[in-house]
């Protein structure tokens, strides 16, 4: 095959898609494809000159022409028969090489829009055998990935949403069809992740048919591991996941943070709880688990959404109607705990209470007073962050053991690790052995405080320091109102989590 008229780089495909033509250009390149690509007889077949004078003739095209040969091919039924053929493997007459596919792909990716990128994937999907019709959509994703203009890929999501969220049947290709648009569509999310705006609209597009939840899970590759035609074990590929939480961490919409945050959460639930028993794995001594070290690993890209911004994420996770109920951050918490990343819990902890930059003032921040526009409703937005965060904390403690004296151990490590950050943090001198800034020493001197009073539970040391403490008096630094606010959201969120 000779090379196509695009040599390189990213398509030029408009968002909104290419305007159809009808011009005798298409229909006559059209007709040529179809010719070549079609069997005459009984004992006749497209050879591989054929097939090649075929892929060259919609590589010759101006993009949009090609776009609409495409659909026209489409239109006739011929578009597999092209596939088909490109893809044979037969002796005689075979099709075009891996290495001219490739170039076929690439020359899709860069000229056709949306909708005719779909048209081609299904084209190919359906050509040879179920794993080799896998295979060429997959080279087909690769190449939409890497030449396809961010514009087109973000509108391919939507596309696949859609159907995806219109597919309702229950049988095996109905189901099938589900699992390929979510892959496909985790495919290139991730391949937008550093395209801002149309990252965005993508993550908004599949939010809208809720299926954000479902493409993240997908995101992660699932391998199944197969000895004497029985499965042994599962292992898990958090890569793509891990690609898209770093760009959602570079967004600044908050909100969507939230959303993708809490979708995250689901999809790392539904790894955690996927049978896998690996009996037959040994490693270092011991049976893996596939499962958490997945969940550890997703765990650990979410966090970079709240490194990305504590204050705002909490605020959303605090506020947010799907959210608010302390559901997600409790399971982001439990798998943080169960892993051992206490250091990350009491740095976030911490930025709560003194802000993203840790130079903020934790009283006057905890009495601040925001009026809700439109309703004229007062709320106390960093008292009620704080408290949920601790309110999550507490449940998932609870929720991994019914020990007081273990879930007070957890309580004990994070706030540790909190005043460890306001060392580091070397803001108004350091904590331990030093004078430090009234602001910092208000919350350091509660967390002491907590830390080296007796026979605590849990839930009386997170209120302990919590509070952040007057140095000048000794004495809690809040008022009533804020007090309230903090004590009543660690209380809503522990009830409903517990």
């Amino acid at each position: 095959m000779t090379s196509s008229s695009i040599q390189s780089g990213i398509g030029n495909q408009p968002a909104g898609g290419w305007p159809a033509s009808q011009s005798n250009d298409v229909t006559e390149a059209a007709d040529k494809i179809e010719s070549l690509v079609n069997s005459d007889g009984a004992f006749e077949w497209a050879d591989t000159n054929e097939v090649t004078e075929a892929a060259n003739t919609l590589a010759k095209l101006p993009s949009q022409e090609a776009d609409s040969v495409v659909d026209e091919l489409a239109r006739r039924g011929s578009l597999e028969t092209f596939a088909n053929e490109v893809t044979d493997k037969s002796w005689v007459g075979p099709g075009l090489s891996a290495d001219n596919r490739a170039t076929l792909f690439d020359n899709f990716a860069k000229q056709l829009d949306a909708e005719s990128l779909l048209k081609v994937s299904d084209a190919f999907r359906a050509a040879g055998t179920p794993r080799d019709g896998d295979t060429y959509a997959q080279e087909l994703t690769e190449a939409i990935n890497t030449h396809t203009s961010p514009a087109a890929k973000a509108e391919l999501v939507e596309l696949l949403a859609e159907r995806a969220e219109n597919n309702t049947g229950t049988g095996a290709e109905a189901l099938a069809q589900r699992r390929e648009d979510r892959e496909q569509a985790a495919d290139i999310l991730a391949s937008l992740s550093s395209n801002g705006t149309h990252f965005e609209t993508a993550i908004q597009k599949l939010e809208q048919a809720d299926m954000l939840d479902d493409v993240l899970r997908a995101s992660v590759q699932t391998e199944y591991h197969i000895t004497m035609g029985r499965i042994t074990h599962t292992t898990y590929d958090t890569s793509r996941f891990d690609v898209i939480m770093e760009g959602v961490a570079d967004s600044t919409d908050s909100r969507l943070k939230k959303d993708v945050f809490a979708a995250g959460i689901t999809a790392m639930e539904a790894v955690d709880a996927e049978a896998n028993p690996a009996v037959e794995v040994i490693r270092d001594g011991v049976m893996p688990s596939f499962n958490d070290e997945a969940a550890n690993e997703m765990a650990d890209s979410l966090t970079k959404i709240l490194d990305s911004d504590a204050e705002g994420v909490m605020d959303e996770l605090t506020y947010g109607s799907n959210t608010n109920n302390g559901k997600a951050f409790t399971a982001y918490a439990k798998q943080m705990l169960e892993a051992g990343e206490t250091d990350k819990l009491g740095e976030i902890y911490t930025k709560l209470q003194l802000g993203n930059d840790l130079n903020g003032d934790a009283t006057q921040r905890l009495e601040t007073v925001t009026t809700i526009p439109g309703s004229g409703s007062e709320i106390q937005p960093h008292a009620d962050a704080l408290g949920h965060f601790v309110g999550s904390i507490y449940a998932a403690s609870k929720q991994i053991t019914s020990d007081q004296a273990k879930q007070a151990e957890y309580a004990t490590i994070v706030i540790k690790a909190a005043m460890t950050t306001l060392d580091k943090s070397k803001i108004g001198g350091p904590v331990v052995g030093g004078i430090v800034s009234v602001a910092k020493e208000s919350v350091s001197l509660s967390m002491k405080e907590a830390l080296i009073t007796q026979d605590l539970s849990a839930a009386q040391i997170w209120e302990a320091a919590s509070i952040p403490t007057d140095p000048l008096t000794g004495r809690q630094s809040i008022g009533r109102d804020a007090f309230s606010a903090l004590t009543d959201r660690i209380d809503h969120i522990f009830r409903l989590n517990q």
